[in-house]
């Protein structure tokens, strides 16, 4: 059965970082994920809408671009950062089947 990333509501704003930081898991691994304030800006509009409201109304996305980022296996759990690129590489990534 292949793993499944789990990502509670509890995302906050890291003013010091400009960062949204936002937990994942799988089973008793953790992941601190944090998104790119640029990326929250140019890609989901926080500069008109808001952080917070930005990260809501695309949350499905933000956490289907990192939950594939986890499941490469490259990034142990700790902090994994989350920037536009990683948007950009996902719409251009093909899975094999």
């Amino acid at each position: 059965m292949p793993e499944q990333v789990t990502f509670p509501k509890q995302e906050r704003w890291l003013s010091s970082r400009g960062l949204m930081a936002f937990p994942a898991h799988i089973d008793r691994r953790t992941w601190t994920c944090l998104l790119s304030e640029e990326a929250l800006n140019e890609l989901f509009d926080a500069g008109r809408i808001g952080r917070f409201d930005a990260f809501s109304q695309n949350r499905g996305e933000i956490e289907s671009v990192t939950a594939t980022k986890i499941l490469t296996g490259l990034f142990p759990p700790g902090e994994i950062r989350i920037g536009r690129d990683d948007f950009r590489t996902a719409q251009e990534f093909i899975a094999w089947e």
